[in-house]
């Protein structure tokens, strides 16, 4: 559909600056937007009559019961907007119908379209719902915190995870702790599971909310993907050594589990201060030391398979020294957190595969993080705001103008 757009306006300024020629686009632009969408939705109102027929009869044809009728309000990225109603009514069995939404590409009776919702909650997961109702209004989207919650639920929970068979077969599960209202502290924990991409990044795969150390929770997560999973082959998992995660892992592949070197030692502060052990004594760096030391690995992939083999054995004689120093200091805690780690520590690194032994997922776990300490959450509105976020910053969700393709040209007129 090719139109001409001619805008008549008479303006008034007391003087040019900035100030008062922004002001004054900000009054043009909510009835330039008005002219456009009522000369749009009237051509192609009239083409939508024209070529279409009720529902009663082949043969039936459609008129204007009327074309503008009492307005409706909807809102667009630039402000709201009335647009005429557009209501049709069959000439064979009188049946009426306002058609303006569905040329739209809106639900009946709808204020906010799809393009929008997206964008607002988008705003929502990167800022404060309150932050985010201030900045709409600098827009002259006029958008209660009530709405921006519910565009967000809404987009959160539509948007679905899986993974990506072009991506590593390789990955990683952790979760991290959320304040939930009614709880106290941090009362549940949020569970990503996160697939490595070939170019070093991560792609989500699955996220959930749930009780820590709950199995069901990763069932949940797990289980859409069994088909995914299972189509792989294989799969190389990383955790940091929560066997709820392996307890919800159903799916019939040949799973080799790694787990992350950077939380061995990272975890022994913890189990230290559960020993009774005293931190920055010499006891305790002695331990971090010989700890740090034992996991350590090289950046690259050895492909000697005889160096890789003295290697292994010169780690079994480290775990049996650092075995000894802790049973020597009654160290219980950290024995029993190595002994359970030290038969997946180096899985990667004796089958000579490629991949980090490290867990990337605590990046994800901050960018969470970063949101979610604002406050204390409902269950349902943490799970969807962090579905947005994480969508946003790792799965290339990003709303933008879906449309076909459209022109604009400048008409030259003679000045006299």
């Amino acid at each position: 559909m090719n139109s001409k757009l001619c805008l008549n306006y008479s303006i008034s300024l007391e003087s040019c600056t900035l100030n008062n020629i922004t002001a004054l686009l900000k009054e043009l632009l909510p009835l330039i937007l008005e002219d456009i969408f009522c000369l749009i939705l009237f051509e192609f109102g009239d083409i939508y009559k024209n070529d279409s027929t009720c529902d009663c009869s082949v043969n039936s044809r459609l008129k204007w019961s009327h074309k503008v009728g009492r307005k409706s309000n909807i809102k667009t990225q630039w402000g709201d907007v009335k647009i005429p109603q557009l209501q049709t009514q069959c000439t064979t069995c009188g049946q009426k119908k306002s058609i303006a939404r569905s040329l739209l590409g809106m639900k009946p009776r709808t204020q906010i379209g799809q393009s929008l919702k997206e964008t607002v909650s988008l705003f929502n997961a990167l800022m404060p719902y309150r932050v985010c109702a201030k900045v709409l209004k600098f827009t002259g989207i006029k958008m209660s915190q009530t709405q921006a919650w519910r565009c967000t639920q809404e987009v959160g929970n539509s948007l679905k995870f899986d993974l990506d068979q072009d991506a590593c077969k390789s990955g990683m599960a952790d979760g991290t702790e959320i304040g939930i209202q009614g709880i106290k502290k941090r009362g549940r924990e949020l569970k990503v599971f996160a697939q490595n991409k070939p170019n070093g990044k991560l792609h989500i795969a699955g996220i959930n909310i749930g009780k820590y150390e709950s199995e069901d929770n990763w069932r949940e997560i797990f289980e859409p993907l069994k088909e995914s999973f299972e189509q792989m082959g294989h799969f190389r998992l990383s955790i940091d050594g929560d066997c709820a995660i392996l307890k919800g892992f159903d799916a019939n592949i040949d799973l080799h589990i790694q787990r992350c070197l950077w939380h061995i030692p990272h975890q022994f502060k913890h189990y230290l201060w559960m020993d009774g052990v005293k931190r920055k004594s010499r006891l305790w760096r002695k331990i971090m030391a010989r700890c740090l030391r034992f996991v350590s690995l090289p950046k690259s992939i050895i492909d000697d398979t005889e160096l890789v083999e003295q290697m292994l054995k010169d780690k079994e004689v480290e775990y049996q020294e650092l075995i000894k120093l802790l049973e020597k200091h009654k160290c219980k805690s950290c024995l029993s957190h190595l002994q359970n780690a030290y038969p997946n520590m180096f899985t990667n690194f004796s089958n000579q595969w490629s991949g980090k032994t490290t867990s990337l997922i605590e990046r994800i776990m901050r960018t969470v993080n970063l949101r979610v300490n604002v406050g204390k959450w409902s269950t349902k509105g943490v799970l969807n705001t962090m579905k947005i976020r994480l969508a946003y910053y790792y799965n290339g969700f990003n709303p933008q103008f879906k449309h076909q393709s459209v022109r604009v040209s400048r008409l030259i007129t003679n000045s006299t």
